[in-house]
C-alpha cells in the first residue's frame, strides 16, 4: 500500500509539472510572437513614412519642373524609397509608382498629382508591384 501512494505522489507531481510547464513555455511564446508582431507594424509605420518623403519630392520636383516622371531613389535616414516611374508621362493628372520596403514590410503606392496646382489628388496602397 505504501509503495502504492508514494506511485501516485509522483505521479501527481508529473503531471502537475507538466501542465505548469506547458503554461509557462505558451505565455513565452506569446510575449516573442507579439514581440515581432510590434516588430512587424513598426517596419510597415518606416516603409509608409517613406513612401510620403517620395511623394513629398514628387511634389517638389513637379513644382521646379512639370515635366518631371521620374525614376528616382529617395533616401530618408536610414530607409529609402523608389520612385518608379510616371504611369503617365506628360499627362495631368499624373500617375506615379512609389514603393517602399523596410525590413519586409512593403508599401507600394499610386500617386496622383495635379501639375498645375501641383497637389497630390489621390493616393492609392496597391499590392506588390
Amino acid at each position: 500500500m505504501h509503495l502504492n501512494r508514494g506511485f501516485i505522489a509522483l505521479i501527481s507531481v508529473i503531471i502537475i509539472s507538466a501542465i505548469l510547464l506547458v503554461v509557462v513555455v505558451a505565455g513565452s511564446m506569446n510575449g516573442f510572437v507579439t514581440r515581432f508582431t510590434l516588430l512587424d507594424a513598426e517596419s510597415k509605420q518606416r516603409s509608409a513614412a517613406a513612401a510620403d518623403a517620395c511623394a513629398d519630392t514628387i511634389l517638389s520636383r513637379l513644382a521646379s519642373d512639370a515635366s518631371y516622371a521620374g525614376p528616382e531613389t529617395v533616401v530618408v535616414g536610414s530607409d529609402s524609397c523608389q520612385v518608379v516611374g510616371a504611369v503617365n508621362p506628360g499627362g495631368n493628372p499624373r500617375v506615379f509608382k512609389v514603393q517602399s520596403v523596410v525590413s519586409r514590410a512593403y508599401t507600394d503606392a499610386l500617386i496622383t498629382f495635379d501639375t498645375a496646382t501641383p497637389a497630390v489628388t489621390a493616393w492609392q496602397e496597391v499590392g506588390h508591384f
